[in-house]
């Protein structure tokens, strides 16, 4: 029997061949009217001044490496994946569809087809879902030699996918995203990228920092690698782009110096189903068999994959066969997949392949074939929870009468459950704030039992504010007379947008205009070494090409102008300002709300300040005369009520301007 085309497209896909499917494989494009236009997954970790940083973690106190990253689609066509959410067990099952197209921006859909890995959504926003992952490496050998340990990972888990800036440098971009960013939020709407679009992830964002504890800061060196897509799950053009490697030193004065940065090609294993056939029905012992091929490493593990959660244990040894009984996977149709896991930690998944199993009926003889097994799908280790959330489990059990019986913390979590979906409500407010234990036992009517490993959570109520702060607008311009920035846009609509000012000459008045918006002076200091100002406006809709403009009344006066866009934002809040004859530049803020960002500007007679931990520079704008700064917060500050100092660690001989501005979070 012929493969389908969407297994022959997925297959050569995983394998990262032919950024194209065209005559190379007619039988892939038999049936599709124009060629398809696939997407081609890449990430960025962008290594501009202040947006990698060493930061402390508001919460527990531990030092912290930050970064920004963006996934984004460098593709011919648009990456579009759709969740179908089970609300009883919050899991959901994922489809990506493939489109066709003669070119440009039009394009048509070819085909969907399902993946072979579940996600859990993550209420209110975001999916957790494998859509990228970050490794820090020891690299005592430098760029070029052998690497050393893995000495860290980040918890990144929850995303978006939808698209919050643009990209761009690649042919057949919209003129805007689609899916829309409103469908973040919306559990079975789709998701994904448009060409030349990207979902960014800000240094501030908590839920992506690589703990440091334990990790010396003396000047050694370390690869931050960074992967998109690393277990392969989705089709595109270009398996072998999806890593960017970014080599940097941790130091002892909390600074990371980035020294290089390249994205080499990806040398991952392949794996696809052998056995059993696509669409063949089956019944009794079901025989799972692989075909693998290692890269640069050998292969270690394979683990089968039923429906989106893991079939069994991982497979161990060659030829990573196995059996289940058809009992324990149920009648009907089903999606089989297995991922492969190679010596370096590269993973490959197979294209899903249907099956059917035939009607089964349990066995009244001693068990002679796999014992029951069971795991819980949701929550996954680690999740935040509060309120009334999903617990479930997914059963692999050959016999009828199946009990379920979550347990929190060793105690009974509700009553027992006796039929599919294994899942329950769980009120977190029955629970004390802090780590807590998630497990479930199984029992079946031949009295084999099983239990899963357990999974910490923890419970926090009320909820802690969400933070995702996303830049999206950062433009600069420094000289004298009037000012105007580089063209900008903004991605969605009511964006708060902030300038940060700063000119020489104690009498200079400064005015701000553009972009078609009304600015807010929120703050405005003077003192002999110039004039210290922070504006704010609201874009009720998306901006398109739009300059900002600064003006001065002192046209001989240098003049430094900053415009910043957030994402994430509900409003400029709290002020700050304060000038001196000489010292520290340095002001007093108190945020009027959780979680939230600052940002300041300064002016003094001195050269490029010296910033406290916890704080980065912004553009450097040296250029516009000495002392002129802006700086932020690389972590959301605390509870409302927290004060924050801002300024600069050095000393300076002459007077001195500083003005803060703080950015509320919108809970998004």
């Amino acid at each position: 029997m012929r493969a389908r085309p969407s297994l022959l497209l997925a297959l050569l896909a995983v394998l990262g061949l032919a950024p194209v499917i065209s005559s190379s494989s007619a039988a892939a494009t038999a049936h599709f009217r124009y060629p398809l236009r696939l997407p081609d997954l890449q990430i960025e970790v962008p290594t501009d001044p202040g947006v990698i940083s060493i930061g402390t973690n508001g919460d527990t106190g531990d030092t912290q490496l930050q970064f920004t990253h963006i996934t984004w689609n460098a593709g011919t066509g648009p990456f579009v994946i759709t969740p179908h959410l089970n609300k009883r067990t919050g899991v959901a099952t994922f489809t990506q569809t493939i489109y066709q197209g003669p070119g440009g921006t039009k394009w048509t859909k070819a085909e969907k087809i399902p993946l072979a890995v579940n996600g859990i959504f993550d209420s209110p926003t975001d999916y957790r879902y494998p859509l990228t992952s970050f490794t820090l490496i020891h690299a005592p050998n430098g760029p070029n030699g052998p690497l050393g340990a893995t000495v860290a990972t980040s918890p990144k888990v929850d995303y978006c996918i939808t698209s919050d800036v643009t990209v761009g440098g690649v042919p057949d971009m919209p003129g805007r995203q689609s899916p829309p960013q409103s469908n973040c939020g919306h559990p079975n709407k789709p998701l994904g990228l448009a060409v030349g679009y990207g979902d960014q992830y800000d240094e501030t964002d908590n839920g992506q920092p690589i703990d440091l504890t334990g990790v010396p800061l003396d000047g050694s060196e370390y690869l931050l690698k960074a992967l998109v897509d690393p277990q392969h799950i989705f089709t595109e053009s270009n398996a072998s782009n999806d890593e960017t490697d970014t080599y940097l030193t941790l130091n002892s004065d909390s600074t990371v110096t980035v020294l290089s940065q390249s994205g080499p090609p990806q040398s991952v294993p392949s794996i696809t189903l052998a056995s059993p056939s696509a669409g063949a029905p089956v019944s009794g012992e079901i025989p799972l068999a692989v075909s693998t091929r290692a890269a640069s490493a050998p292969i270690v593990s394979v683990q089968y994959l039923l429906d989106g959660e893991p079939l069994g244990a991982p497979v161990a040894s060659a030829p990573y066969s196995a059996t289940v009984p058809a009992a324990a996977v149920g009648s009907g149709a089903h999606l089989l997949s297995a991922r492969v896991t190679d010596a370096r930690g590269a993973m490959a998944t197979a294209p899903v392949q249907k099956i059917t199993v035939s009607a089964v009926a349990s066995s009244t003889s001693p068990r002679a074939s796999a014992s029951p097994s069971i795991v819980i799908s949701n929550p996954g280790s680690g999740q935040i929870e509060s309120g009334t959330v999903p617990v479930a489990a997914v059963v692999n059990d050959a016999e009828p009468g199946v009990v379920v019986q979550f347990e929190l913390d060793g105690n009974n979590l509700g009553a027992p459950v006796t039929s599919a979906p294994y899942a329950m409500s769980w009120r977190t407010g029955t629970a004390t704030n802090g780590s807590h234990t998630l497990t479930a036992d199984l029992t079946d009517a031949a009295g084999d039992k099983a239990t899963t490993a357990p999974v910490v959570v923890q419970v926090t109520n009320p909820s802690t504010p969400m933070t995702c702060f996303v830049k999206q607008v950062d433009v600069s311009a420094h000289g004298r007379g009037t000012l105007t920035t580089a063209a900008f846009r903004t991605m969605a609509k009511g964006e708060t947008l902030v300038v940060l000012v700063t000119a020489h000459g104690r009498a200079n008045h400064l005015g701000v205009h553009g972009a078609g918006l009304h600015w807010r002076l929120l703050r405005k200091v003077t003192s002999k070494a110039g004039v210290a100002e922070a504006f704010a406006a609201t874009a009720p809709h998306l901006l398109r090409h739009v300059h900002v403009t600064s003006t001065e009344s002192e046209h001989s006066a240098s003049q430094s102008l900053r415009v910043i866009g957030m994402e994430g934002v509900g409003r400029a809040g709290a002020t700050a300002g304060a000038t001196g004859a000489s010292g520290n530049p340095h002001a007093r803020l108190v945020t009027s709300d959780d979680t939230s960002l600052v940002l300041a500007a300064g002016i003094d007679n001195g050269g490029r300040p010296s910033l406290p931990k916890g704080w980065v520079a912004g553009q450097p704008l040296s250029a516009a005369g000495p002392g002129t700064w802006t700086q932020y917060t690389n972590w959301p500050t605390g509870a409302k009520g927290t004060a924050v100092s801002v300024g600069d660690a050095s000393t300076v001989t002459g007077p001195w301007s500083l003005v803060a501005v703080e950015l509320t979070g919108d809970d998004s």
